[in-house]
């Protein structure tokens, strides 16, 4: 399954930076700022500046197109697939966390977080993972939540990017470092980039693997 769920990473990125020929491509006519493709049956694509989530289906054609201003979900930052497929949406106009259906349906929210954590919450990156949610906010941290959108707890890792979650660790890469945080010791570790390393558009961390992708193609390391 992880095998499968490298392929289709790569498989959409490659479509979406030289193929660009796709019906879902047109319709929006710019690169999605996020890609979802944890559910390989169902592929999301966020479009940030026009606040649009365009659902693919396994053949990486457009199933439906949600436009969530019409739905009045007005400042989304971050997106995710839901265990029950439908999708997890952050909406920093309110600060709620927000599940909705592929027609852009609320379907449960969170109280505003404003008043959870007094603060307001940024988070770039939601993660369905190990029977919980994971919203990440560089600033403030990771945070955990049940299927509910109940916090469960935080975890401060700070100024990371491209965060993936397995089931014992958490990865991300911070400045010319590859960091890895163990749920199980709570130890976090650290290695550094080669000299030659390019920054690159998309990563995927696995276990041993970062997979990173460039105009140019893609790179594979392991670690």
């Amino acid at each position: 399954m992880k095998k499968f769920f490298s392929i289709m990473f790569l498989s959409v990125f490659c479509q979406i930076l030289f193929a660009q020929r796709d019906t879902a491509f047109r319709l929006i006519g710019a690169l999605p700022g996020e890609i979802d493709v944890s559910n390989p049956l169902k592929v999301l694509l966020y479009y940030k500046d026009f606040s649009t989530i365009v659902v693919l289906d396994r053949l990486l054609s457009a199933r439906s197109t949600i436009v969530l201003r019409r739905k009045n979900i007005l400042d989304v930052t971050a997106i995710g697939q839901s265990f029950d497929n439908n999708i997890w949406v952050f909406d920093a106009f309110d600060n709620k966390l927000k599940k909705i259906d592929d027609e852009g349906n609320v379907l449960l929210e969170t109280p505003d977080f404003r008043q959870v954590f007094n603060q307001g919450l940024n988070p770039q990156q939601i993660i369905d993972q190990n029977n919980q949610l994971y919203l990440y906010d560089p600033v403030n941290g990771l945070f955990v939540f049940d299927y509910y959108g109940t916090f469960k707890r935080k975890i401060p890792l700070l100024g990371w990017s491209n965060v993936s979650i397995t089931d014992k660790y958490v990865f991300g890469i911070s400045n010319e470092f590859l960091q890895s945080y163990n749920v199980s010791t709570l130890m976090q570790s650290q290695q550094k980039f080669p000299g030659n390393f390019t920054p690159y558009y998309r990563y995927y961390i696995s276990n041993n693997k970062l997979i990173a992708l460039s105009k140019d193609g893609l790179h594979i390391y392991s670690y």
